[in-house]
């Protein structure tokens, strides 16, 4: 006697997509990556866009690069530092960018730059506060600085000046600072430190806090939907301003070895390396949406900009809508050790489909309906690519009691 069972595969726990997404019992396609044409510099370590100046940079090991487009870039000045960043400062009424380079800047104010030879720091990372630069001091990292009321080339010291703070060594040295509300977090290797600064440096203070965690990767950590998203050796966490809290999902022990990330729109986006994809790829984590996915590219650098820009040695690229995706699952047994054939894939759209049974894999190209794989065996692994969404993957099976 035999009996038919079937499965709903957008449903399945186990699904791994890539530029797609699950939600609400529909499979969607998300980003790609879209090649972007022009010049770009080699060995790239950092890329910010500036807000008041509309323009992009590019730091790599031979200089600091500059475009007005995200890519065709044009180098503007040598590089000093492998720890550079961007702040948005303000200087006579007038709104600059500047890229802080060890112990030099260059800035950008309505498309003119300057070069400042030694800035009156040296920080290996910052960010902008109440009017002050918070950073950390090059030669020492559990030391934080702070510049005075003027802006981050005022180094005075003072009462009401610049100063500084040495943290306690338990959770390690600082590797970035994030500007969170309020309140900045001292992202450290081993845990989180929150940062009262606000007003005059007389009233600075450090929040006593369980925030210790495994060891966080440098440069992971973004604000998004008013949570601190960072990622540490164990995977994906939030700082909700009171604890952490792991980010559960289907990629957590397919990713890895992070270098860089960004945010936008509510969705967070990681350089990594996937076990799924055999090699470098950007995973997203949309918190707003509450899904997961892959995408195929690779990232030394990213930064946003209304759209998610991406820089490896191969060039430039935009994360954009309207790409191929590709949705699978695997050790699909119905329940069950024994032998059963599938006898019906129904897909309510149109893609290309294969399933295996470890030994024989059967295609279909631009599927739509029913399709009859007629393939034996006791584990099964679907896969399908395509553009349009898809409402129903349905997957049935006929086995005998038999058997």
């Amino acid at each position: 006697m035999s009996f038919k069972t079937s499965l709903n595969l957008l449903a399945s726990d186990g699904s791994k997509t890539v530029s797609g997404y699950v939600k609400d019992g529909k499979l969607c396609p998300a980003l790609s990556a879209v090649s972007l044409k022009g010049e770009m510099p080699k060995d790239i370590i950092y890329a910010e866009y500036s807000v008041t100046q509309k323009d992009f940079f590019l730091c790599a090991r031979d200089g600091i690069y500059t475009s007005g487009r995200g890519y065709d870039f044009m180098r503007i000045a040598p590089i000093e530092s492998a720890s550079p960043f961007l702040i948005e400062d303000i200087s006579e009424g007038e709104t600059r960018a500047v890229i802080l380079n060890g112990s030099k800047a260059l800035t950008e104010s309505g498309g003119r730059y300057d070069h400042i030879p030694n800035y009156g720091a040296n920080l290996a990372c910052g960010v902008m506060h109440c009017g002050r630069l918070f950073g950390v001091d090059k030669d020492n990292a559990y030391k934080l600085r702070w510049s005075g009321g003027g802006g981050f080339s005022d180094w005075e010291e003072g009462l009401f000046g610049s100063g500084s703070l040495e943290l306690d060594p338990e959770r390690g040295e600082i590797l970035d600072v994030v500007e969170f509300g309020e309140k900045l977090v001292a992202v450290r290797r081993f845990g989180l430190a929150v940062l009262n600064m606000f007003g005059s440096p007389e009233n600075f203070s450090v929040e006593i806090t369980d925030t210790d965690t495994d060891e966080i990767y440098k440069g992971t950590a973004r604000v998004v939907c008013g949570k601190l998203v960072f990622f540490t050796a164990s995977g994906l966490h939030i700082f909700n301003g009171g604890s952490i809290i792991s980010v559960s999902h289907a990629y957590t022990d397919d990713i890895s070895e992070p270098v860089c990330s960004a945010e936008l729109g509510g969705k967070y986006f990681l350089g990594c390396k996937s076990a799924e994809l055999n090699g470098r790829a950007i995973f997203c984590y949309d918190f707003a949406g509450n899904n997961a996915y892959l995408i195929a590219a690779e990232a030394d650098a990213m930064c946003s900009n209304g759209h998610i820009y991406i820089y490896n040695g191969n060039g430039a690229f935009r994360l954009d809508d309207g790409g191929r995706y590709a949705f699978a699952v695997e050790k699909i047994n119905f329940g069950s050790d024994r032998f059963k054939t599938v006898t019906e894939i129904f897909i309510d759209g149109n893609v290309d489909i294969e399933i295996g049974n470890g030994r024989t894999a059967r295609k279909f190209v631009s599927a739509s309906g029913s399709v009859r794989p007629a393939l034996r065996g006791k584990e099964f692994t679907v896969r399908i690519e395509g553009r349009v969404p898809v409402k129903n993957l349905t997957v049935t099976a006929e086995a005998c009691d038999a058997i």
